[in-house]
């Protein structure tokens, strides 16, 4: 008997639903599979998406501010009252700034990235 595959179960769209079944591009990294990358904060998601850059700087606050491309849409401008091209959601809670926004992975089920 041949060993099954486990079903990935993404929130894409706001509902659960099997990863095969989601009609958009989807990536996943699963908590396991972040630590086993050796990942400490957000900026791991490049090495694992497709067409997804992530690169951290150093505003002149000195807080750390990332830019982040999806498919070549992104924002490299730190400027404060602009919402960026590519939104960040912390549990379902939309994060409207980049700056500070290199979020620590402390107890993380997954990390979806949708296209």
């Amino acid at each position: 008997m041949g060993q099954e595959i486990e079903e990935i179960i993404v929130t894409a769209r706001k509902q659960e639903e099997s990863l095969q079944n989601a009609p958009v591009a989807v990536s996943v990294a699963t908590g396991e599979l972040l630590e086993s990358m050796g990942s400490a904060d957000l900026s791991a998601i490049g090495q694992f998406a497709p067409n997804v850059q992530f690169e951290t700087g150093q505003p002149t606050s000195g807080i750390r501010a990332p830019t982040i491309y999806i498919r070549g849409m992104g924002q490299d401008d730190f400027i404060i009252v602009e919402d960026g091209a590519v939104g960040v959601y912390l549990d379902g809670v939309y994060v409207g700034r980049t700056v500070g926004s290199v979020f620590d992975l402390v107890d993380v089920e997954r990390v979806e990235v949708l296209r």
